[in-house]
């Protein structure tokens, strides 16, 4: 029994929990790709991970990159981030830079940042920078992590300028652009963007009366103004 006042299980977590409990005797070691996973349950996880999933299987899905040592995840940790392996022994992470970790007064310690981002640009899924001074400039750096598909940037002084940039991530699904200086000028660089399923902008200068013009002559993602 879910415990009072907690969120309960969906249909879909109780099917995951009920495969992992039948079909690996509930032990830890063994990985998602290393089981004979009947697809419905591959496309659940695939789902829960927020991962890409077209109609192939989750693991066919998710990209096959290098792993990683602990030196790598080490040095990331030295410079403040947050790590989380997405899926056990698939070195494909979760990376979040805590609100003011950077010294704004000095952009050497966050182009250091950055630089150790792009040396494992293929293992990046997930990015959280918000509030820790990222720029237009920076974005160029951040646009060679190639499987990026989630990306925060709130409270950081990034322009249209910057949106030209992020075009270059070809699997992005979401960007989360709070209390940003981008304007109604990059509804249309969105609509350029493939993949991209949802804009969270609240708190820019995009209204949403800019948003009911964008959804009535462009095909694009659905722009979250707020919650």
């Amino acid at each position: 029994m879910q415990p009072e006042g907690k969120t309960p299980l969906t249909d879909e977590e109780i099917s995951i929990l009920e495969f992992w409990i039948d079909s690996v005797n509930v032990d830890f070691t063994k990985t998602f790709v290393q089981l004979n996973v009947p697809e419905e349950i591959q496309l659940l996880a695939a789902n829960k991970l927020n991962l890409t999933y077209s109609g192939k299987l989750a693991s066919d899905a998710m990209p096959k990159v290098n792993v990683l040592d602990a030196k790598t995840i080490d040095a990331l940790i030295a410079e403040g981030f947050q790590v989380r392996e997405l899926v056990l022994g698939s070195s494909l992470l979760d990376i979040t830079l805590p609100d003011n970790t950077v010294d704004l007064k000095d952009e050497s310690g966050l182009n250091k940042k950055i630089a150790l981002l792009v040396a494992i640009k293929d293992n990046v899924i997930r990015l959280d920078m918000g509030g820790n001074g990222v720029t237009d400039e920076h974005l160029k750096s951040i646009t060679v992590l190639s499987n990026l598909q989630q990306l925060k940037l709130p409270d950081n002084p990034i322009t249209d300028k910057g949106i030209t940039y992020l075009k270059q991530l070809s699997v992005l699904n979401s960007v989360n652009l709070y209390k940003t200086n981008i304007s109604k000028v990059c509804l249309s660089q969105f609509s350029e963007m493939t993949n991209l399923r949802k804009v969270y902008a609240w708190q820019t200068s995009i209204t949403s009366e800019d948003v009911v013009s964008f959804n009535t002559n462009e095909e694009g993602p659905k722009i979250i103004l707020g919650l």
